[in-house]
């Protein structure tokens, strides 16, 4: 991973837990960019596991911020509450945990 997309993937990631500051939740960086393999690909996935339903206006505000400070990267964030079981499953697998639910 480079050194500017490391920069775009703390911003990220920043921005993603300020807005789930008080939030029960977990966080996990998904697919490519989990793996290693994120330079390759200009679009990143994480997902959000919280212990309750997340408010309705937080993935469309999140949305919002992240389009300005993703820099080259488009962000595809899934809510872990509707995901399929297989892909809940897979998550659990294969995704990095960014956060865990008390811990900012």
């Amino acid at each position: 991973m480079s050194v500017s997309s490391d920069r775009h993937l703390g911003r990220i990631r920043a921005t993603v837990l300020a807005a789930l500051d008080g939030i029960d939740a977990t966080v996990y960086l998904c697919d490519a960019h989990a793996r290693g393999a994120g330079r390759w690909s200009n679009e990143i996935e994480l997902a959000i596991e919280a212990a309750a339903p997340l408010p309705a206006e937080l993935l469309p505000a999140l949305y919002k911020k992240l389009e300005k400070s993703s820099g080259p990267y488009t962000v595809d964030i899934t809510d872990m509450a509707v995901a399929s079981p297989r892909r809940v499953r897979l998550i659990h697998r294969e995704g990095l945990v960014w956060r865990r639910p008390g811990e900012d």
